[in-house]
């Protein structure tokens, strides 16, 4: 029993070191990106479809962004995502 759970052990191991440093690079730069994500609004967009597109709901986007009236947003209008 304990060759055998010594044996995996070092295997997951150095498998898991370099695939968490590469995991580890990466993650803080999607992040920064993540939190700073924008889309300007395009003629014919609604609010609706925003979200979708981005995988998220209206309320989320009215409540990052300020929105007065969901209904209503303007062409060319920086929208924060989340």
């Amino acid at each position: 029993s304990p060759p055998a759970s010594a044996a995996p052990s070092p295997s997951p191991a150095p498998t898991a070191s370099p695939l968490a440093s590469p995991t580890q690079g990466a993650s803080p730069s999607p992040s920064p990106t993540a939190g700073s994500r924008t889309y300007t609004v395009r003629p014919g967009d609604t609010l609706g479809a925003i979200a979708a597109k981005f995988g998220t709901t209206t309320r989320v986007l009215v409540q990052l962004n300020g929105i007065p009236n969901p209904s209503l947003i303007r062409v060319g209008a920086v929208l924060k995502l989340p």
